[in-house]
């Protein structure tokens, strides 16, 4: 157990952040094949279908929580790195 002290210094700390609170996330997938995973995460998994962004699609995954699918192109997906050895 913490001595009284302890946690107000800790009540302290938490109300000097300058952020503001997280309220909503959001995380993105990259998918090669929007279609098929868009059925995986519809059929198989249940989320709530939200909005259809044309390349991309949202789902709910809890109150404030989303889903972003997008379309992979070599134009959006992220850098992808591959190590070799010698």
């Amino acid at each position: 157990m913490r001595s009284p002290d302890v946690v107000g210094v800790y009540t302290q700390i938490y109300f000097m952040c300058d952020h503001p609170p997280i309220e909503q996330q959001v995380t993105f997938f990259y998918t090669d094949d929007l279609d098929v995973s868009t059925e995986f995460y519809q059929q198989k998994l249940g989320l709530k279908f939200r909005l259809d962004q044309g390349t991309c699609r949202i789902y709910t995954v809890s109150g404030s929580g989303y889903l972003e699918l997008c379309q992979a192109s070599e134009i959006s997906t992220p850098l992808r790195y591959s190590v070799t050895r010698a």
